[in-house]
């Protein structure tokens, strides 16, 4: 008993020690040059922390675990045979961004919340939101937050907070964690980024809509594929909207609403990405490189889907789509329950986001990891399977019976 409740005190002291880390994570685009290079350290130390609740916690890895760590070792492969050796620490960092995405993966996928886990998430969210209200009334000359950076990236902060504190209210229905989603999105209306503010329309419309479509139609088999389809639909009207008939109309209502064009010139850099990497598109131009050293004015192509084709080509990209698939692929009898459709509409939400904005590879970047969690949260009901009954499925398969799984 003493060693059980030992177990479970290290467990929340180590999870209230990530949540700080990811909090300073958050300071990654600081206009204060201190708190971004905090911001690195931090992200650095993440996956020996994790490590160091494997053990302490006594965690396993089960079949399923194996199954997602080795996709993300052929895409870490991948990485690997394609680093540029005369910029190797550039060439560097995004791989241990893929080992420290995995292994935040596999915290997701073992994560148990608790009253004192909620507690820190509560504390986690009124402290970003303190320093955001202190902060966001006081733009420097570049249009951004002294704090946290680029008001889009403001934006998907509270985004990802709120949907946080949304899920925790409907599991276990703590008020405070509503009041919390109400903040954060109170937070969004007022850095007025149109792509949060895009992406809680999409969320809200689309959970919505799958609450009272017929129950044979939201299930993950049916949604997922459909969802996936409109967001290529999507990737494709977007890479050509400037040679569309309706940019003009988009673009006066756009700049009507936010004093921006409609495109924000994303289009424009994922052609230039594609440019880039011209006859090298089997293996891109190499991991870890930028869009600026092909185009000086511009840095990255706003698009995580993008950006790894451009480091690491057809190979990289199918690769690394193959990871999230695996990631979102949940074992469970579905229910359609209102946690489990939100987490649906999260990961199609999360989705599109990168596919216009660089989250989910951004080496300092705690938003994407926490985003990387929402994935790897389940969606389905009986999604837990005691180790003991992962290891009698083991032999079964092992003697040649299969053991059924449905969605």
């Amino acid at each position: 008993m003493n060693n059980e409740r030992s177990v479970k005190t290290a467990d929340l002291k180590i999870f209230q020690l990530i949540l700080i880390i990811l909090l300073i994570s958050f300071f990654e685009e600081s206009e204060y040059s201190v708190l971004s290079v905090t911001a690195l350290f931090a992200m650095l130390l993440l996956p020996i922390v994790i490590l160091l609740w494997f053990v302490i916690c006594k965690q396993t890895v089960t079949k399923s675990d194996k199954s997602i760590v080795a996709v993300f070792a052929v895409f870490i492969f991948v990485q690997v045979i394609f680093v540029r050796w005369g910029e190797l620490y550039t060439s560097l960092t995004p791989i241990y961004r893929s080992l420290t995405v995995l292994a935040f993966i596999l915290y997701a996928r073992k994560f148990k919340l608790s009253k004192g886990k909620f507690q820190a998430i509560s504390a986690l969210t009124v402290v970003v939101l303190i320093l955001g209200l202190c902060t966001i009334f006081s733009p420097n000359e570049k249009g951004a937050n002294v704090l946290f950076g680029n008001y889009n990236t403001v934006g998907v902060l509270y985004f990802t907070l709120g949907v946080i504190n949304l899920i925790v209210y409907l599991k276990m229905h703590f008020k405070t964690s509503f009041v919390l989603f109400l903040g954060c999105v109170l937070m969004i209306i007022l850095s007025n980024t149109r792509t949060s503010l895009f992406l809680l329309l999409i969320a809200l419309v689309l959970w919505g809509l799958f609450l009272i479509l017929p129950k044979n139609m939201i299930k993950p088999k049916i949604i997922f594929p459909v969802l996936i389809i409109l967001l290529i639909a999507f990737v494709w009207f977007y890479y050509n909207i400037k040679s569309l008939s309706v940019y003009s109309t988009l673009n006066k209502i756009s700049k009507e609403l936010f004093n921006k064009n409609f495109d924000s010139g994303r289009p424009d850099l994922w052609h230039m990405a594609v440019d880039a990497v011209g006859k090298n598109w089997l293996s891109g131009r190499g991991t870890g490189v930028d869009l600026e050293e092909f185009y000086p004015q511009v840095k990255t192509p706003h698009s995580v889907y993008f950006d790894i084709y451009l480091q690491n080509g057809i190979l990289g990209l199918i690769s690394y789509l193959v990871c999230i698939f695996l990631v979102i692929k949940r074992k469970g009898k579905w229910s359609r329950t209102n946690l489990n459709v939100l987490l649906i509409t999260v990961a199609f939400a999360i989705l599109f986001y990168n596919s216009v904005g660089i989250v989910f590879t951004k080496a300092r970047s705690g938003i994407g990891l926490l985003q990387w969690a929402l994935l790897a949260l389940p969606y389905a009901d009986g999604v837990k399977i005691s180790e003991n009954e992962e290891a009698a499925s083991d032999k079964l398969s092992s003697s040649g019976l299969q053991r059924k799984e449905v969605y």
